[in-house]
């Protein structure tokens, strides 16, 4: 082996290698064509849809198991000192989770009925729906961070001045 020279792939210098840089050998204007295509695109609209038609109808048995929810609490409450103060805090996160349903839900189906349309207004929308859908595991993040992924610009090295 020692008359035969092995051959190396040499890597571009014009590509970032850093930690945590998604598909450091693609071609950064195959990347951006990649991801704006409508197919891409498409898949996640009707996902979005799916998942705020989920969150609607979980804020609708939120707004029905809502006596019951409260009579479970108090049973907890027995021998605390100050069941009052806790029961108001359980009313207000209560709530807080079923206006975060319905709204990421909302947001959810009107993005991705935008998304669908290709709008450039859904693109906010399901940014705004994908920070909230964090809230939820595991389908809301795995949908909420996928989104953010595509939807959110990378910043690019080359537009920081250098100092």
């Amino acid at each position: 082996m020692a008359g035969k020279e092995e051959k190396r792939r040499k890597i571009p210098s014009n590509r970032d290698l850093r930690a945590g840089t998604f598909f450091p050998l693609l071609p950064g204007i195959f990347l951006k064509r990649f991801l704006s295509q409508p197919e891409i695109m498409k898949p996640l609209g009707i996902c979005w849809i799916a998942y705020g038609i989920l969150r609607v109808c979980l804020g609708v048995a939120l707004l029905l198991f809502e006596p019951t929810a409260t009579v479970m609490f108090g049973a907890l409450l027995g021998r605390v000192a100050d069941p009052f103060t806790l029961m108001g805090l359980f009313h207000a996160v209560y709530i807080l989770a079923i206006v975060l349903s319905f709204v990421c839900g909302i947001l959810g189906i009107a993005g991705g009925l935008a998304i669908l349309g290709n709008a450039r207004a859904g693109r906010g929308l399901l940014i705004v729906a994908s920070l909230l859908a964090l809230s939820e595991m595991p389908g809301g993040i795995a949908l909420g961070v996928y989104t953010l992924i595509l939807l959110v610009p990378a910043r690019s090295t080359e537009s920081i001045p250098a100092k």
